[in-house]
């Protein structure tokens, strides 16, 4: 075993990748869980060209390899290529987290990934992003826990990850913290 954590060879960690549609907030959501800005943020859709990665450890995972990913529905001009370089990402990740911009929820496209992500048979979370943003948000707008399989994730990473725990977030107003 290594003497560092900062020592683990990339292969040697759990690989955490983060996967949705352009704006849904997945360079937030790594910027938040890293306590870093790694990734840049932007309102424009297509901000992340590229795979981002971070090594960090995750209790009680240890050490992981966190990737945020370009949008998947990119329809753009270099669109393809950057799905192309998501999917790489996907092919070696061993827990993904889906995350949906909670003002539009889950649409078909996310509902395409996430029946990929099941097929490749991938753990998985669901999160729902931007909860702040809508007032009147629950956990399961549009029935989000039977396209899910189970009970969603729902936060923010600018209100529910500053104050705590980086992996603090909100499932159905109940608080839940690593460990």
């Amino acid at each position: 075993m290594p003497a560092s954590l900062n020592a683990t060879p990339s292969g040697e960690r759990t690989h955490i990748g983060l996967f949705g549609c352009r704006n849904a907030g997945k360079s937030s959501l790594i910027n938040a869980i890293t306590g870093q800005d790694l990734a840049i943020v932007s309102d424009y859709k297509g901000t992340t060209t590229d795979p981002v990665s971070k090594a960090m450890e995750i209790l009680p995972l240890g050490p992981v390899l966190l990737t945020d990913t370009p949008g998947m529905d990119d329809d753009t001009d270099l669109g393809q290529s950057r799905i192309e370089k998501a999917r790489l990402v996907l092919r070696s990740t061993d827990i993904a987290l889906l995350v949906v911009d909670a003002a539009t929820g889950m649409n078909d496209f996310d509902r395409k990934l996430l029946q990929e992500i099941r097929d490749r048979k991938i753990p998985y979370l669901v999160v729902f992003n931007k909860c702040d943003l809508v007032p009147s948000f629950t956990p399961a707008p549009d029935g989000a826990a039977d396209h899910c399989g189970g009970s969603p994730l729902c936060g923010s990473p600018e209100t529910q990850m500053q104050s705590g725990s980086r992996a603090r977030v909100t499932r159905r107003n109940r608080t839940l913290r690593p460990g």
